[in-house]
């Protein structure tokens, strides 16, 4: 019966959810992105203008973060697309993270390449802050649960796997 003990409900699915996550994990997937699925999803959509990609079982955020840098870097022509990068994961205290875009050294050190620190990120204390870049303007990201209900995307793949929104103005 649902509706008992929350608390005792997150212990357990944060106990069961393996979190693992790195930035650009699996090199394969981004390529594929890069040189055809994103390429064959912008022609498709060019007469809407949108994209979306949904990133399931994101974990603390590298993954859809990774897709987002990747088409702020290689897409310049989504700029005034609506692009929307739907993240999701049963663990709510992962999700948590991933929403305050904050990750300690050794997260930057999986995968992170060198110049993408310099460009998407800010030191915040001992820790790495993504700018407002990735966070609000060229790429929004929405963090949301586990209950996705219907959404309609253009590409799901398992790793990176994705529902995204790409905005109009933004900083940075």
């Amino acid at each position: 019966q649902r509706g008992g003990d929350r608390a005792l409900e997150t212990a357990v699915v944060d106990a069961m959810t393996t979190n693992e996550t790195s930035w650009f994990r699996d090199s394969s997937p981004y390529e594929a992105l890069r040189e055809r699925v994103l390429p064959d999803r912008i022609a498709a959509n060019a007469s809407r203008r949108q994209l979306a990609i949904w990133s399931a079982a994101c974990s603390t955020g590298q993954e859809p973060y990774s897709v987002a840098m990747l088409i702020d870097a290689f897409f310049p022509e989504l700029q005034g697309w609506t692009v929307d990068l739907l993240a999701t994961d049963l663990s709510e205290s992962v999700l948590e993270r991933a929403r305050e875009a904050r990750f300690t050294s050794l997260e930057i050190n999986r995968g992170l390449p060198a110049p993408h620190l310099l460009q998407y990120f800010e030191r915040d204390g001992a820790n790495f802050r993504l700018t407002e870049r990735l966070t609000v303007g060229s790429a929004g990201i929405l963090l949301v649960g586990s209950a996705v209900g219907n959404v309609a995307v253009d590409n799901d793949q398992c790793r990176p796997v994705g529902r995204a929104q790409k905005g109009t103005e933004g900083p940075g």
